[in-house]
Formats: structure tokens, C-alpha cells, sequence
């Protein structure tokens, strides 16, 4: 219990979840080398371990493959997520294999135009190095400069 002024009766509501922006297809590693780096090879284990993740990992959907049976789905924020959870599943002892990523796109339903997400970046970086932070933003990613302020006083851009 926690005291307070003038204390606040209705509970703040909780922002909705970010939508996932990559998927990735998982399934059993049906290769040559199958077998050699982990015990559990077989589809259905690996999809079990999947939904497992769903329970304690909220932004990760997963879902059945449309075109092949023996895959499953996953859909995340970003490559940084679905990689932690690709390394946490093989110390586990998992083999499998992974489609490389695809960027998860959405229609407008006012044009009906595919959308593709994005994230805005703030970035506050010494003078001396905005050139190279511009440069690996703006290049092979795509960015976009929208706005960028000079604070001479402590030499940050």
C-alpha cells in the first residue's frame, strides 16, 4: 500500500504491443550434415519449442507454414529478436533449419497500397563521428535524415 496526496483510482492503460515487422520459417534440418550438432532434429519438437516461447515471449506469433507442413512461421520485431531466440533454442540442443528473413508488409486499406514498417531513430552522437553514424543509417538501410541539430556547446550533433 502506497501512500500518497491525491492518489490515482483508475489503473493507467497498458500501450499496445509493437506488430511484428520480420517472419522466418523454422523446420527440421533435412541436410546432408542432419543429426550431427543437435539431439532434437524432428519437426514437430522444434514447432512444440515455438509455441512453448509464445507463452513467456508475447511479441513473438507463430503460426503454421501455408505451403509446407513439416515449417512453421515466426513472426518478430527484429532480427535482433529472432536471433536470440534461433541461439537460445540451439544451447538447447535443437538443429534446425531457418529461411532468411522477410520484411512482414501491410496493405493501407485507404489506398491499398503495401506498406512496409519502419522505425524512427534519435541518435545523439559526437560531432566527429555523425558523419559515419549518417552514412551506415542513410545507406543500405534506407534511412531517411529528417532532422539534425548542431549543439556546438558540447560538441554533440
Amino acid at each position: 500500500l502506497t501512500s500518497a496526496d491525491n492518489p490515482v483510482s483508475q489503473p493507467i492503460d497498458t500501450p499496445p504491443l509493437a506488430p511484428p515487422t520480420l517472419s522466418m520459417e523454422f523446420g527440421a534440418n533435412n541436410g546432408p550434415l542432419s543429426g550431427q550438432e543437435g539431439e532434437i532434429v524432428t519437426a514437430s519438437r522444434v514447432r512444440a519449442r515455438l509455441e512453448a516461447e509464445t507463452d513467456n515471449n508475447v511479441t513473438i506469433l507463430v503460426k503454421p507454414s501455408d505451403t509446407d507442413a513439416e515449417k512453421t512461421i515466426v513472426l518478430g520485431r527484429g532480427e535482433l529478436q529472432i536471433g536470440i531466440l534461433i541461439e537460445q533454442m540451439r544451447r538447447e540442443g535443437y538443429e534446425f533449419i531457418v529461411t532468411p528473413p522477410r520484411i512482414v508488409t501491410k496493405e493501407s486499406a485507404e489506398t491499398g497500397e503495401r506498406l512496409e514498417p519502419f522505425e524512427e531513430v534519435t541518435v545523439d552522437v559526437d560531432s566527429e563521428f555523425s558523419g559515419t553514424v549518417i552514412e551506415s543509417l542513410t545507406g543500405n538501410r534506407k534511412g531517411v535524415l529528417m532532422e539534425m541539430v548542431d549543439n556546438s556547446s558540447d560538441g554533440k550533433t
